[in-house]
């Protein structure tokens, strides 16, 4: 007689016979060498940003003798999508099993389990593959120096800085523009691209202050997928304020 085992839906071992822990619902099936041959045990998808969607698909081929019917497919994480192109399988012929893996808040790489249930000769029976997609880790504006610092300077006087900006890990075949820049009234701004770099060059008058005073430059980029930056700009004046 065939025994039954319980079926995890969030992880599976790589076993058809093997125990299985839960972790979510719990269905049960006869355990059972399966009729069924994957194109691929373990599918690798195209990686992609956190956030992002890949989608893929696997052969499912009927290796026994007798007709395949009742296929049904269940992914084991709520954010895989997953549909059949028949719901039979006659001997020696294949269908296919398509599926999209959503990566919002992951970020590292994801695996999800796939689990095939079908019917063969009157029996309930299930096997499972697995799809991984790698999450590319985000790319981060960054600018060199981080901040701009003036010492003894006096009001009025003219200024220079000069400050780098690049997308840290820019994955390849993508491209990035910096597409806004705020500055204080009192500062002028010019930005020149080099390949996936940019010079950001601030003229100005200091002003009228005293003491300790901070402004900031904030730049942000035509990607949803990289932080906007924002520049200190540290001004210290020669007379400071007796308060």
């Amino acid at each position: 007689m065939l025994g039954v085992v319980a079926l995890l839906v969030a992880v599976v071992p790589d076993k058809r016979d093997g125990n299985i822990t839960a972790t979510q619902d719990v269905v049960t099936f006869p355990a059972s060498h399966s009729s069924i041959r994957f194109s691929e045990r373990t599918v690798r998808l195209a990686p992609v940003h956190s956030g992002e969607s890949s989608s893929g698909f696997v052969l499912v081929e009927n290796a026994g003798s007798k007709v395949i019917t009742e296929v049904a497919i269940r992914a084991g994480c709520w954010c895989s999508d997953v549909t059949l192109s028949e719901i039979f399988i006659n001997p020696g012929e294949s269908i296919k099993i398509y599926f999209s893996i959503d990566t919002r808040g992951k970020y590292e790489d994801f695996t999800d389990n796939f689990i095939v249930t079908y019917s063969e000769e009157g029996k309930d029976l299930f096997d499972v593959f697995y799809a991984t997609v790698p999450i590319l880790a985000p790319g981060k504006l960054v600018a060199e120096p981080a901040s701009l610092q003036f010492s003894r300077v006096q009001a009025g006087a003219t200024f220079t800085g000069n400050i780098a900006l690049r997308i840290k890990d820019l994955p390849e075949n993508e491209s990035v523009d910096i597409v806004d820049i705020s500055v204080p009234d009192w500062i002028s701004v010019s930005l020149v691209k080099q390949d996936a770099r940019w010079e950001l060059v601030l003229t100005g008058v200091f002003p009228n202050q005293l003491g300790r005073y901070v402004e900031f430059v904030q730049v942000k980029s035509n990607s949803q997928l990289y932080s906007e930056m924002v520049i200190p700009i540290i001004v210290e004046y020669g007379v400071v304020s007796a308060i």
